[in-house]
Order: structure tokens, then sequence, then C-alpha cells
């Protein structure tokens, strides 16, 4: 099972940059009185800032979908996780503490990237995987006595089929299920070493992983 750290910073906002950046079919429409607002299948909004630590160096962060207001001189704190086996290859902000305002925001969106996103491909090969029960079955029913019973080569043919569609099917569900169980306790994982590294920083307890 994977493990997890995290880490965090506190300071001021200073130097912040804001931007929305459009994907799919998008359009620009004014607004009263002389603004615009862009229309779009997603949009993705980017935040960069300097945050100025009181007895550390200054941090550059970057920032998607934040989801909650930031302001030059507010007081931050960021949080940082990363795998325990590949901390310089896998570094994500995943929190944000506004100590300002109080908001908390939760870049949940990036969890998929520090544990891995279940596969579509692991459970189908787990699935194939499953269907080699039937196979031998069916292998196992010609060179058995049993082979020497009345069974057409057609009939034999059409239980194996069935019986390696059935196995394929509950073998991708049943890899399914526990891909999505193991993500699900990487992401407890990472919301505890989050809150956690809250509460160092002096930002107070924070339960990130029952936060809606």
């Amino acid at each position: 099972m994977a493990e997890f750290h995290a880490w965090a910073a506190t300071g001021t906002i200073q130097n912040l940059k804001s931007w929305m950046e459009a994907f799919g079919n998008s359009s620009e429409q004014p607004i009263a009185p002389k603004g615009r607002v862009v229309v779009a299948e997603r949009v993705v909004e980017h935040l960069e800032f300097t945050l100025q630590q009181p007895d550390g160096p200054d941090m550059e962060v970057s920032l998607s979908n934040a989801g909650i207001p930031l302001d030059n001189g507010q007081k931050v704190t960021v949080v940082w996780a990363a795998p325990e086996d590949k901390p310089q290859e896998k570094t994500y902000c995943i929190a944000l503490v506004n100590q300002t305002t109080g908001a908390v925001a939760r870049l949940s969106h990036n969890l998929p990237r520090l544990r891995g996103e279940p596969g579509l491909k692991n459970a189908l090969g787990f699935g194939l995987l499953s269907t080699v029960p039937a196979l031998f079955a069916a292998l196992a029913w010609q060179v058995a006595p049993l082979g020497s019973l009345p069974l057409e080569r057609g009939t034999m043919f059409m239980f194996t089929a069935i019986g390696a569609v059935l196995l394929f099917g509950l073998g991708a569900l049943i890899s399914r299920w526990m891909m999505d169980m193991r993500a699900q306790d990487d992401d407890r994982k990472i919301w505890s070493a989050a809150s956690e590294a809250l509460e160092a920083a002096g930002a107070g307890r924070h339960d990130l992983a029952g936060t809606p």
C-alpha cells in the first residue's frame, strides 16, 4: 500500500495573477458595463502568486480551480503532498487555507496525480485472466474421462464461451472495485497527512477528509 506525506508553508500573498483557460467550444460575451465573460464547455481558473514567508524564503505557488477568493496581502497556508517513494516526481498542492477569511480549499483534482487513477486497462486485464479457469475446464473435459461422455463439440464450445464471458465480467468488476477501494484508502491517507501538516503549520485543526 502506498504511503504519503504532506508539508505546509504559511505567508502572505504577493504578486497575485489570475486568468481563465477555456476548453472545448468557447466564446466571449459582453457584460455590463464594460466587461466580458468567457462561455465554454469547461473553464479552468489559474492562480499564481508569491508566498512571502515571515521566517523563510519566498515561494512561487501555482494553483488551478482553487475555488476560494484570494487577494494580495492575505495570510494563507498552502499544503503540498507527495508519495513517500517518489517525493521529487509527484509533488502537488492539495489544500489551501485562507487565514484572513477562514476559507478552506481542497484541491481534490490533484489526488489522481498523486496516487494514480484506477485504470480500465488493468480491470480488463484482470478480467481476461479470469477466463483462464473456463479454458482449463474445457481442456480438462477433453482429456479427462469426462470427455467420453456424450457432449457435442458445439455444446461444449457454447458452455465454454458462456463461462468465459461470465468470468471475464466478474473478474473485471472485482478488479475495478478493488482499485476503487484502494484509491479511497489512499485519499484518506493524503487528507490525513494534509490535516496534520496544517495543524503543524499553525493553521488550526481541519478535517480535510470530512470537508465537502
